[in-house]
Formats: C-alpha cells, sequence, structure tokens
C-alpha cells in the first residue's frame, strides 16, 4: 500500500485532515492546466473548421463559383431603320395593307424587341391614323441576314397626298419614311369616321447578298 492510500485511510478512521505528500505535485499540476489549455485549442481550431467548411458547402449549393457574369446586352432599336414602305390596295381579305420592311444593316440587331409597344403613326395632324401593336403580338429579334415584315390593313386616307411613317419602338427609338409620291393611297370613304389600322402579321425575312428579300 503506498503512502498516499494510507493518509487516506487514516482521514477516514480518524478525521484528520492529512497533507499527502507528493513528490511531484507541482509538476503534475503543471502538466493538467497544460492539457487543459490543449484540449481548449483543439476545440476552438474545430470550430473553426466547422464554421469554414458550412461556408464552403454554402458556397456550393449557391452555385459554386461567384464570379459576375457579363450583364445582358440592354434593348436598343437605334441601329434600326424604315428601309421601305408599300401599298397593296387589292381587295383581298385584309383589304389595302401597308406593308413595311425593317432592318437593322447586315449585322442584324437583336437587341432590338419588335413587337408588343411598337407604335405605327401614319402622317400627322387630324388625318393621323395610329395604332400600337397590342400584348400577344408576335416578338422578332434581327438577326445577320434578316429584316422585318410588318403588315397592317389601311382603309382609309383622307390627308392630302402621300404621307409620313413613322415607327416608334418600344424602347423609345423611331424611324421615319416619306412614301413615294406615285404610291396608290386608300380612298377617304368617310372622313368623319376612318377606317383604324388592324394589325396583320410580322415575321422576318433572309435578305440575299445584293439586298433582294427572300421569304424567312
Amino acid at each position: 500500500m503506498s503512502d498516499l492510500e494510507k493518509q487516506l485511510r487514516a482521514f477516514v478512521r480518524e478525521g484528520d485532515i492529512p497533507v499527502p505528500h507528493v513528490p511531484d505535485l507541482a509538476a503534475r499540476v503543471a502538466g493538467a492546466q497544460r492539457r487543459h489549455r490543449q484540449r481548449r485549442v483543439a476545440g476552438v481550431a474545430a470550430a473553426v473548421c466547422v464554421v469554414a467548411g458550412a461556408g464552403v458547402v454554402g458556397t456550393m449549393l449557391r452555385g459554386g463559383d461567384s464570379t459576375p457574369q457579363p450583364a445582358a446586352p440592354t434593348p436598343s432599336c437605334a441601329g434600326v431603320t424604315l428601309r421601305s414602305a408599300g401599298v397593296s390596295t387589292g381587295l383581298g381579305e385584309a383589304g389595302p395593307t401597308l406593308v413595311l420592311t425593317l432592318g437593322g444593316g447586315t449585322g442584324g440587331d437583336a437587341r432590338c424587341p419588335i413587337g408588343p409597344g411598337t407604335r405605327i403613326d401614319i402622317g400627322a395632324g387630324v388625318e393621323a391614323l395610329t395604332t400600337t401593336l397590342a400584348p400577344g403580338t408576335p416578338r422578332v429579334r434581327l438577326h445577320p441576314g434578316q429584316d422585318a415584315l410588318l403588315e397592317l390593313t389601311w382603309a382609309t386616307w383622307c390627308g392630302d397626298g402621300p404621307p409620313r411613317v413613322r415607327v416608334t419602338f418600344s424602347t423609345g427609338d423611331a424611324t421615319t419614311l416619306d412614301l413615294p409620291a406615285d404610291t396608290a393611297l386608300p380612298d377617304c370613304g368617310d372622313p368623319s369616321a376612318p377606317a383604324p389600322l388592324g394589325f396583320v402579321a410580322l415575321r422576318t425575312i433572309d435578305v440575299h447578298p445584293g439586298g433582294t428579300a427572300g421569304s424567312g
């Protein structure tokens, strides 16, 4: 039996409060303190690793790479022009029609949304006719080698001579073209009740080398 055990037995039996003789007591206490500090440091390091790991997992769940993506090009129709305008006075199902050709140059202009919100004005003043393409109208964008063909019913005209046609896009950009002097215009009909412009069709057409157009 060690001296320490003997002293403990004496304490239980006699009620004394001995001071155990432990030669390396100071070294044992110092060692215990070091182990306590090491456990605390290890616990802090483990917590840091857990937080860092959670951040990495969160980044992966959000899509991984946080590199900024290039912004989508801002819609613009500044490069789109009214190339031609013609009138068909045939008595087909749609009646007389105004056919407008819109082009964006040889490179096209896919930034320009041609469709709902596009406004067409014929003439000015009290004789002017106006329509805006409604929601649900097909939307087209011009790609290289393409023009857009817009057809509208135009049943009456009571103004003087061939008018100017103006197309204003939903972006606020606009283009104008004067109808040729020899354009065959619709009849006036009832000046007090001019027929409104009506949407017929909007589509793209391929432009062949030399400027000629083909069906799209």
